[in-house]
């Protein structure tokens, strides 16, 4: 079955391992600051902070928001937002020019899909930055809100996706820098590319969408 569509991770994929880590920093100040302004912050152990921070760097900002949200009763939404709003000057993500054009050649063969665990604010953002707002539309996009509590590596936001976008697994490329997140995508039968999430990690996604470019899968 001739392949349709790509499907995009967002964090740590269309950007590298250190912007990700530049982000979860500020993403981490506004976790503190949003826990103190409701006289949460000295309720929550330090250990488990220091445990949310680093889950938080390795891309898992979504899990780590949700967690303290259900633990402490705070609104998830509220929590989100904040925790999300954060000013682009807070990070040195820029828009690619190589990137770019690879994925706007790519995007008259296939559709271009995004598939991230952030919430759409972020979301929206972040492919705004990047200058990939004109070549994913929005209607494209599966983010935290849309999953319905299922996100990745959730057998069932694969299914969601799948069924949102009405593509066929067989049909489908999917890249994501979090390999269990590539793990349970080979098993349900998508043909998948591990990003490595470190400096550099962006040479990878260039090779791959070449490939693909090429024909080469």
């Amino acid at each position: 079955m001739a392949i349709k569509a790509l499907v995009i991770d967002l964090d740590g994929t269309l950007y590298e391992g250190s912007e990700l880590a530049e982000i979860s920093m500020a993403n981490m100040k506004r976790v503190h600051a949003f826990l103190k302004r409701r006289g949460i912050l000295e309720r929550v152990p330090k250990a488990l902070l220091k445990r949310l921070d680093n889950r938080m760097r390795e891309g898992e900002i979504s899990e780590s928001v949700i967690y303290l949200s259900r633990r402490y009763r705070i609104d998830e939404k509220k929590f989100s937002d904040y925790v999300n709003n954060i000013h682009p000057r807070s990070f040195r993500i820029r828009k690619d020019k190589k990137l770019i054009s690879l994925l706007s050649g790519l995007s008259k063969r296939y559709q271009i899909f995004l598939f991230t665990n952030a919430p759409s604010i972020w979301a929206r953002r972040a492919l705004k930055i990047l200058g990939l707002n004109g070549i994913v539309k929005w209607k494209n996009v599966m983010h935290q809100e849309s999953l319905n509590e299922h996100m990745k590596p959730d057998p069932e936001a694969y299914r969601i996706m799948l069924s949102k976008f009405r593509l066929n697994r067989r049909e489908v490329i999917f890249m994501d820098d979090i390999e269990k997140n590539v793990a349970t995508a080979r098993k349900i039968g998508i043909k998948s590319f591990h990003i490595l999430n470190k400096r550099g990690s962006r040479r990878t996604i260039y090779l791959i969408l070449e490939k693909i470019k090429n024909n080469v899968y």
